[in-house]
């Protein structure tokens, strides 16, 4: 596992970009897309955060946000994605199962 650097700053904006596992390209299908911004309210309801933008690309998206409580960034990050797999799972979108390795952030 990569050694990231990550600062916790009160107030100030992430962006954050999140690669699919051996970049395969499900984000290409609406049905992934509609499962991915589910993800992303059903943890805002979860993890308050502001949600400034998002540009979702075929193998990765960028994604940026304001979390309310300083702390949570690697949290929210982390629940989405697995929102996401868990999601995919529960839904035949004509996409692999990846279980925990859907996603890579980089």
């Amino acid at each position: 596992m990569p050694n990231y650097r990550r600062y916790y700053l009160s107030g100030y904006a992430v962006f954050i970009t999140v690669v699919t596992f051996n970049r395969d390209s499900w984000l290409r299908m609406a049905t992934s897309i509609e499962l991915l911004l589910a993800s992303m309210r059903k943890v805002k309801g979860i993890y308050s955060y502001r949600h400034l933008a998002h540009v979702i690309l075929p193998d990765h998206f960028h994604w940026m946000f304001t979390p309310l409580n300083t702390e949570n960034f690697s949290r929210i990050v982390a629940v989405v994605k697995r929102e996401v797999s868990w999601r995919v799972k529960r839904r035949d979108c004509g996409m692999q199962s990846y279980g925990s390795q859907g996603f890579t952030t980089i």
